[in-house]
């Protein structure tokens, strides 16, 4: 795993050796656009390089509800403003982000209808940024159409003589990691204070799994929910919410090539037909979304429901489905040294996750990061 993330730094340091290249190479094949003085560039502009589940469906703005959601783009110049809407935020704190810019250190800041970015070496020509959402606050709507607990990306805004550049796309592998409050990130920095201060999306086992790789990752975790349970904000359970970014928008087109499922904490009052039922046409669901990728089942970390899941995935193997696996966890984390109350992860508990998981992946991904044909 050590390996795998020095593979990553490498990369990161070779966009900054070679981003001196973008504004020639923007002239050469036509990817770059010149910016007048103060000019808006919408959220749909190609350049702008998004992962997570992002409805992209108006051109004015690109809205989340999932921490761990990311958006990469360059600019030269000296600065750049982050634009979102928040006029849905009611009172504070407003859902929080991170930011870095260059590969540098990253920032947190909560968000606001402007974010001016000023990069640290201003002897560079072009600048990189990344954008990650960290924390939504719990008891807002994110599901129906006030959605307060959402990101709304409006865009950027770039001064006079600046240029537009392209965000480095992920080479990795696509990964779609479906789960709750664990994979949202509740909780993964303390108890204390509101959940956008202590939620980080940019921490959890799913994200460092996705930076191992370079993965193109979608992080779905919706606090509260389950297989039948509701959620936080009115989320529906996840048979309701797999097909859609929210409410009633539909999913794009984009295709898995890993699908995580980490669910069943919150099925508590359940039967076990409906429990089993649930699950089974979750899986139905992934398979028709995802007719070739490799479908991992993890036991809950609390074992509730554990040989349940096992029986369901034994059933759809049997079935004809060899693409489908129940991975047991036991022992992945220790409750008294790798959660903040009992349930939750705390950040070494989703570094012990992550590095599971990458080995898990890893025999399925060729060394340039490639994958493996599974059918």
């Amino acid at each position: 795993m050590r390996e795998i993330y020095n593979k990553r730094i490498e990369r990161e340091r070779g966009i900054i050796m070679v981003r001196h290249l973008w504004v020639i190479a923007g002239f050469i094949i036509g990817i770059t656009e010149w910016v007048n003085a103060d000019t808006i560039v919408l959220p749909n502009d190609p350049c702008f390089s998004y992962m997570g589940r992002w409805d992209r469906t108006s051109e004015n703005v690109a809205i989340t509800v999932n921490t761990g959601s990311a958006v990469r783009f360059g600019f030269t110049g000296d600065r750049c403003t982050l634009l979102f809407r928040t006029s849905l935020y009611t009172t504070y704190p407003h859902p929080s982000l991170w930011y870095r810019i260059d590969a540098g250190e990253w920032v947190e800041r909560e968000i606001e209808s402007e974010l001016l970015l000023t990069p640290a070496d201003l002897s560079l020509s072009s600048h990189m940024v990344e954008i990650v959402v960290k924390g939504l606050i719990l008891k807002y709507h994110r599901w129906s159409s006030t959605l307060a607990a959402a990101v709304y990306f409006s865009g950027i805004s770039l001064p006079e003589g600046a240029f537009f550049l392209p965000g480095r796309a992920p080479t990795g592998p696509r990964i779609e990691i479906l789960g709750d409050s664990i994979t949202e990130g509740i909780a993964a920095v303390g108890v204390s204070g509101p959940e956008s201060y202590t939620t980080d999306g940019r921490r959890t086992y799913g994200y460092l799994l996705g930076e191992a790789f370079d993965a193109d990752l979608r992080l779905v975790g919706f606090s509260g929910t389950g297989i039948t349970a509701w959620g936080n904000g009115a989320t529906p359970p996840v048979l309701r919410t797999f097909p859609y970014f929210h409410g009633t928008v539909e999913k794009d087109e984009w295709q898995a090539d890993f699908v995580i499922i980490n669910l069943g904490t919150n099925d508590r009052d359940v039967s076990v037909t409906s429990f089993m039922n649930g699950y089974t046409e979750l899986l139905t669901m992934i398979r028709a979304s995802y007719p070739a990728a490799m479908i991992f089942c993890l036991r809950p970390f609390n074992g509730q429901h554990a040989a349940r899941i096992r029986d369901v995935v034994e059933t759809v193997r049997a079935s004809g489905d060899v693409f489908v696996e129940y991975v047991d966890t036991e022992g992945w984390i220790q409750t008294y040294a790798d959660t903040t109350d009992g349930i939750h992860p705390n950040l070494e508990g989703h570094r012990k996750i992550a590095g599971f998981l990458v080995d898990m992946i890893m025999p399925l991904v060729t060394s340039d990061l490639k994958l493996y044909h599974l059918y």
